[in-house]
């Protein structure tokens, strides 16, 4: 809902503006899924097993045929195995209830006071002066149903004995501290330097506060980001079928609020704390311009200016529970266990690198070279160096995801008892691994660490509507930065907690540096009031009103990024950003990078046919994966995809026949050229199997005719 009120008032050489606008938001967030028990149908091993056994069928039969008959009996038979039912909370007091789905209404308001002076302080100059003041008042949810730590500062993500409560309205804890000093000032002139009416040097400076898709941010990090107000029950040990006695009703599970750290290690051996920043700032941009206009010939214009604009304190998640890999020593143990895999799998005849075929990490005394893991062997069961998931990791260089798999594993691998104390014999204790708090997987949280940047030069050319002609040509020049792309949660986590942003920053992925841009009208000189038949009747309504107009596109292609995404660093879900190692440089690499053609199925690739391997992937002779506590050297963003260019024209007839009274015909061909615009991605998984390839294509030419009636 809004309330708008503008009031203009106009004194001597000055005309003020002034007004306050309102907006109340209302934002209904339903989620049902799962309120309805959902059965499995079929046997399981241990509570409804089947009758089944490869002996009653006569000529004998394999695995796959006899599962398809255990999983056809199960179905013909009703047999149950299963059940999972989601509960959510109605209200604070309700605790879970049976088939009530989540419900979250989430309200902001926001209110602005703005003023302005447009001051003509002489004939040939004007001022302009302003200044708004926002509020975008702190999202909350209407029933109180958020789910915050207790401590609102940002300290509450060391802490392993966090508790959690209700948040929101009626708790008496916002989810937010107000923002009430955001001034926004505006400034703005326009300057005649010759007073001929033909010359304009213009230029301003304004600050505009942005709502940074705050509902999307808070519902992500607020209302959802801790577990406790919504539980799947699943029950896999059901016995008898659909009609005998299989369907049962799912107990409701205990609810529990106020809630520990402890309490969310029941759900799940990996628990999230989330929180925000309490005195999160609002984000804002600046923006400026200077540029010159000048009328070069009669009714045409050339203009040259410079745009500029900077995002400032943007929303940004992050987690500080990064893993650790350096300082206890779990690295260096990492890089001796991938030699004990090396030397163990140089043991094993056959074919492959050594690495490739081993079996085993561990030390092994009957090796020569086998060394001991004086860290992964306090881990349960020795880490299990003998695993198929964890020797990939160990081949893969993956010390982050490693360190992952094991924390996630917590009850196998670590010391969990409550407190944990390390002491450097036996099991480490989670916080062994993970510096901010061992009682959390990740300790996220929501601040204002996101920033980009503008900066662009601008050209045109213009020619008024006059004579039955116009058109217009205008040129870009730019570079856009930033640390993290904007999306609806605002969760971009560092790679490197303690590197920051020196490897963050990156082109925006909608960069492009140069745009030039044309559009033109040309009305045809024939018919009445024009320079050739000018005579009315019927021969005037069919030669004339005709129109033809076209709007051309060039620019250079968006930024593309290499990546690895492996977790040689930090865990693979925090490593989105960790590029490739190349031998290429990047002049190199931009050669190799644009439009080019598979030699011999001539499909199209993003990349030059030679840095793809037989497999689809990229080849290593260019690209490698960075090693165990490394990330690439590969810069973000460092070359630029295949260009775009387009044309699309219009014949348009008029005919009136009245003075109120016309029918209008066009006829409209887009991407009149039928040139082939490809649609790339910008980023390039060098692991995967179609890395290169162009798989996408903007629309091709594309006719329309179209009629409309005018009164």
């Amino acid at each position: 809902y809004d309330l708008i009120n503008n009031t203009t008032w106009v004194k001597g050489s000055h005309v003020f503006k002034f007004g306050t606008s309102a907006r109340f938001i209302r934002i209904l967030n339903f989620n049902d899924a799962g309120i309805i028990p959902q059965f499995g149908v079929g046997f399981n091993t241990t509570t409804n097993p089947s009758p089944l056994t490869t002996g009653l069928f006569p000529g004998g039969i394999n695995n796959t045929q006899f599962t398809t008959a255990n999983n056809l009996l199960g179905l013909l038979t009703g047999a149950v195995n299963s059940v999972a039912e989601t509960f959510n909370v109605a209200d604070r007091t309700s605790g879970f209830t049976r088939g009530f789905g989540s419900r979250r209404f989430l309200d902001y308001n926001t209110l602005a006071f703005y003023g302005t002076d447009t001051w003509r302080i002489r004939p040939n100059l004007s001022v302009n002066l302003g200044l708004r003041w926002e509020y975008i008042g702190p999202l909350t949810e209407r029933n109180g149903l958020g789910l915050m730590p207790k401590d609102l500062s940002l300290d509450v993500l060391n802490n392993p004995n966090a508790v959690l409560d209700f948040a929101g309205k009626g708790t008496g804890r916002d989810f937010l501290a107000r923002d009430l000093d955001n001034f926004a000032p505006n400034f703005s002139f326009a300057w005649d330097p010759f007073k001929d009416g033909k010359t304009s040097v213009r230029g301003g400076f304004s600050i505009a506060y942005a709502i940074d898709n705050n509902a999307t941010v808070l519902n992500n990090s607020s209302v959802n980001g801790n577990a406790g107000l919504a539980s799947t029950v699943s029950i896999t040990t059901l016995s008898g079928t659909v009609s005998g006695g299989g369907i049962v009703p799912v107990p409701i599970p205990a609810f529990k609020v106020p809630r520990t750290l402890l309490d969310q290690l029941t759900l799940t051996q990996t628990p999230t704390l989330f929180t925000t920043e309490y005195n999160l700032k609002t984000p804002y941009a600046e923006q400026w311009n200077v540029g010159i206009e000048r009328e070069i010939m009669k009714d045409t214009a050339l203009s040259v200016g410079y745009v500029g604009n900077r995002g400032v304190q943007l929303t940004r998640g992050l987690d500080t529970n990064q893993v650790l890999i350096f300082q206890n020593g779990f690295l260096a143990d990492f890089l001796r266990a991938r030699r004990n895999c090396e030397l163990q799998g140089a043991t094993i005849p056959g074919p492959g690198a050594p690495i490739d075929k081993c079996t085993s990490a561990a030390f092994n005394g009957g090796i020569t070279g086998s060394q001991q893991l004086p860290v992964i062997s306090r881990l349960g069961n020795g880490g299990n160096l003998t695993n198929a998931a964890i020797l990939n990791l160990i081949r893969q260089n993956q010390v982050g995801e490693l360190v992952s798999n094991y924390v996630s594993q917590r009850n196998t691998f670590l010391n969990t008892a409550q407190p944990c104390i390390e002491t450097g014999v036996g099991r480490p204790c989670p916080s062994f691994f993970l510096p901010a708090n061992g009682n959390a997987f990740v300790t996220d949280y929501v601040g204002s660490s996101g920033w980009s940047n503008y900066h662009g030069l601008q050209a045109e050319i213009r020619r008024r509507f006059t004579d039955g002609w116009y058109y217009q040509v205008n040129y870009t020049w730019s570079k856009a930065f930033t640390n993290a792309e904007q999306a609806q949660a605002e969760f971009a986590p560092y790679l490197d907690n303690t590197v920051g942003d020196a490897w963050e920053k990156k082109r925006l992925n909608q960069d492009v540096q140069h745009v030039l841009k044309a559009n033109a009208v040309y009305e045809l000189p024939i018919g009445p009031g024009k320079r050739f038949w000018n005579s009315g009747g019927f021969s005037g309504k069919v030669l004339g009103g005709w129109q033809i107009s076209g709007i051309a596109q060039f620019r250079t292609g968006r930024p593309i990024s290499f990546i690895s995404g492996r977790g040689t660093l930090n865990r693979s879900a925090r490593s989105g950003n960790n590029t490739p190692n190349t031998t290429l440089t990047l002049s190199e690499l931009q050669q190799r990078t644009g439009l080019f053609f598979h030699p011999t199925t001539g499909a199209p690739l993003l990349v030059h046919p030679d840095l793809i391997n037989a497999e689809g992937r990229a080849n290593s002779a260019f690209f490698t994966h960075p090693g165990a506590g490394q990330v690439g050297t590969l810069s973000l963003t460092p070359v630029d995809g295949p260009g775009y260019w387009n044309v699309d024209t219009a014949v348009i007839k008029r005919i009136r026949f009245k003075e109120r009274l016309g029918v209008e015909l066009r006829l409209e061909a887009f991407n009149v050229f039928n040139h082939t615009n490809f649609s790339v991605p910008n980023s390039l998984d060098i692991e995967a199997t179609d890395f290169g390839k162009i798989n996408a294509a903007f629309d091709p030419r594309i006719l329309q005719l179209s009629w409309k009636f005018t009164f």
